[in-house]
C-alpha cells in the first residue's frame, strides 16, 4: 500500500469480505459421510469445540464439513474465513506509522486513512445512486439488504 500511494497518491483501495460466517450445518454431511466412511463417527469424536473465527468448510454441493481434513477426498471444498476488519484497519495504520517513523533517508511517505465499515454503510456513503437503481418496488435493494455479514476496509492517502 505504501508503494502504491507513493506512486499513485490519488488512488484508494477497497477490500471487501465476510466479517462473520454462520456455523457449519453438519446435519446433511453426517449421512453423506457415514455412507462413504465406516469410521466417520470416530472423526467427530476427535474434533475440537468450534471457536470464534473458525473457518467454514463447504463443498460445491452445498454440504458443510467440520474440517477440510475430514471432508471426502473427492470433494472440492471452499475454506472461508471471517475477516476482522477493525483489526485490519488498525494494523494498516500501525504498519504504515512504523514505516513513516523509520524512514530516515528523507523520502516522502504519504500518510494514510484506513477505515472499516459495514458493506451497507460503504455503499450508502459512496454509491447511493447505484443503490437506488437496484431497489425494487418494495424498496428492497440486494446491495444493502443482503449480505449483512460483509464489511469493507477502505484505505486511501490523506493530506499531511
Amino acid at each position: 500500500l505504501i508503494k502504491l500511494f507513493e506512486r499513485r497518491p490519488n488512488s484508494s483501495v477497497v477490500f471487501a469480505d465476510f466479517d462473520w460466517l454462520p456455523p457449519p450445518d453438519l446435519g446433511s454431511m453426517v449421512s453423506t459421510t457415514t455412507a462413504n466412511r465406516r469410521d466417520s463417527q470416530s472423526d467427530y469424536n476427535l474434533l475440537a469445540e468450534p471457536a470464534l473465527g473458525d473457518p467454514l468448510v463447504t463443498d460445491m454441493d452445498g454440504n458443510d464439513h467440520p474440517c477440510y481434513l475430514t471432508s471426502p477426498p473427492d470433494a472440492l471444498c471452499d475454506i472461508l474465513f471471517p475477516t476482522d476488519f477493525g483489526r485490519l484497519a488498525t494494523f494498516a495504520k500501525l504498519a504504515h506509522a512504523s514505516v513513516v517513523k523509520s524512514n530516515e533517508n528523507g523520502a516522502k511517505t504519504v500518510p494514510i486513512s484506513a477505515s472499516a465499515m459495514k458493506q451497507r454503510d460503504f455503499l450508502m456513503r459512496y454509491g447511493p445512486g447505484e443503490v437506488y437503481k437496484t431497489k425494487g418496488w418494495s424498496g428492497y435493494s440486494p446491495l444493502v439488504d443482503d449480505f449483512g455479514n460483509c464489511s469493507v476496509l477502505a484505505v486511501s492517502p490523506r493530506a499531511a
